[in-house]
């Protein structure tokens, strides 16, 4: 769930910051066999290639941001600490090295001093510092991306070097009030608002609200709202009517949001549509409206 949540974030804060990046060709990455540092023979391999995606740890996070840079055709290049993970994904085209980014020689192997970004996408958070750290002695420029797990680690990480921490705690909060006040039906626009109130200033990465609020909800915020279905038999006299010669809102109140029909569904239906057999339809009115037009059918 937590990575879920953390990876448009991360996504979103490397696309920002990778909007001038050239194409590439995908690279090629040897495993080596120790985990302080790559193989020898392996030593050079991406000196010449500039202003590339650096990402540390292929869990989740890093997977689908290697997917997201794969995509856009953004160069990049992945170190991770399983051997297993490493010959799995180096089988499957992925630039990725054997080697623990806490040690300066797997950095320089992954030409840390040319490169425009580094996402540092581990759960260590000793190694989450101290690889923050010999990125920005390495190299001034790179823009530094980590994660954290508490809030209140971000101020200490970005005194170390990074340029945005992005914490599973805070992004997590965010998305459980959002999804709380979605089921109040607080409009989108007044979340968004608030969310960039609370970010201001101490952690500053907008990340837009999703999961819009759904037509069921209505019944959790009016309870004597409800939503229900139809379905229209040969003898209702719904049936082969348009919806203008039932004229559902004057005699019952109630306003018909949809008809599900074999081959689709029909959103928003005009007067002139007909009800046909077997249609199912969608109405959202009162509760005693409902009952009323049901045994009226």
């Amino acid at each position: 769930m937590l990575t879920m949540i953390l990876t448009p974030a991360i996504i979103y804060s490397v696309h920002n910051a990778l909007k001038y990046l050239v194409k590439l060709k995908y690279l090629k990455a040897i495993p080596g066999e120790s985990s302080g540092s790559a193989q020898d023979d392996d030593k050079g391999e991406f000196c010449s290639i500039k202003d590339q995606l650096i990402i540390i740890g292929y869990g989740i996070n890093g997977q689908n941001l290697a997917r997201a840079a794969k995509a856009s055709k953004i160069p990049y290049v992945i170190s991770d600490v399983n051997p297993e993970t490493v010959r799995r994904e180096k089988q499957n085209g992925e630039p990725i090295i054997y080697g623990d980014a806490t040690y300066e020689s797997v950095l320089e192997h992954l030409n840390v001093k040319c490169a425009k970004i580094i996402v540092i996408a581990v759960p260590d958070r000793i190694a989450i510092r101290r690889i923050v750290e010999l990125s920005r002695k390495m190299n001034h420029d790179i823009y530094i991306i980590a994660r954290t797990r508490f809030y209140s680690e971000v101020e200490e990480i970005k005194k170390l070097g990074a340029d945005e921490v992005i914490p599973e705690e805070f992004e997590t909060s965010i998305e459980i009030f959002t999804r709380v006040m979605q089921k109040y039906l607080i409009p989108r626009n007044e979340i968004e608002e608030f969310i960039a109130h609370i970010r201001k200033g101490s952690y500053e990465m907008l990340r837009t609200a999703n999961n819009l609020a759904k037509i069921t909800d209505i019944e959790f915020k009016m309870p004597d709202i409800r939503i229900t279905t139809f379905r229209v038999e040969a003898h209702n006299h719904f049936a082969n009517k348009t919806l203008a010669e039932i004229d559902l809102r004057k005699k019952y109140g109630l306003t018909l949001v949809g008809i599900s029909r074999a081959g689709g569904n029909i959103i928003n239906p005009s007067g002139e549509e007909r009800i046909l057999e077997n249609d199912v339809l969608v109405f959202i009115g009162d509760v005693k409206q409902l009952d009323v037009s049901a045994s009226a059918a």
